[in-house]
């Protein structure tokens, strides 16, 4: 199983980001669950790329700065890798800061 997460603007699909549950655990400890995982607790109306730059910075910042720690996390089957979760997250958000604008949608 994964985590689908969409960058929208109404049924136009701009950004789609793939990632194993395997990863909730050290996006947890790095603060990136929420931003990834349930993107809707950050905004009570729908949920824009904005609303979630900053938990996603913060959270990328802790990621690199807790490496030797997270990376003991890295999942005993090999789904999923610290170096993937800070890929994807990186690139969720550059994608939100180039398009604020566009609605957030996660698919667990």
């Amino acid at each position: 199983m994964s985590l689908d997460i969409y960058l929208e603007a109404g049924e136009v699909e701009f950004e789609w980001f793939n990632i194993t549950h395997n990863l909730a655990t050290m996006a947890s400890k790095a603060g990136l669950y929420v931003a990834m995982w349930t993107p809707e607790r950050l905004s009570k109306d729908e949920v824009r790329a904005e609303d979630v730059i900053d938990a996603l910075a913060e959270g990328i910042a802790r990621l690199v700065k807790d490496r030797v720690a997270l990376i003991q996390l890295n999942p005993e089957n090999g789904w999923g890798t610290y170096e993937g979760l800070l890929r994807v997250a990186t690139q969720y958000l550059i994608a939100c800061v180039e398009n604020p604008e566009l609605h957030v949608r996660a698919s667990r």
